[in-house]
């Protein structure tokens, strides 16, 4: 899969030792604003909206390895 696609993106919780900590330790790493894309932004904006604080979106980056 990863020879079709150059990465793999998610939102989660930032500080829950099962959420973003556990993908940091699978090699994603925390995407800061200006690297968002437009729907990441907006679908952290929307979580926002519904209550959801201190969500993060993550990238791994795919290699050719």
């Amino acid at each position: 899969m990863a020879a079709q696609f150059k990465a793999l993106t998610l939102t989660t919780f930032a500080n829950l030792p099962w959420n973003a900590p556990f993908y940091e330790r699978r090699g994603f790493q925390r995407l800061a604003r200006h690297e968002l894309s437009a729907d990441l932004a907006r679908l952290l904006r929307d979580d926002t909206r519904c209550g959801l604080r201190e969500r993060v979106a993550m990238c791994l980056t795919f290699t050719d390895d």
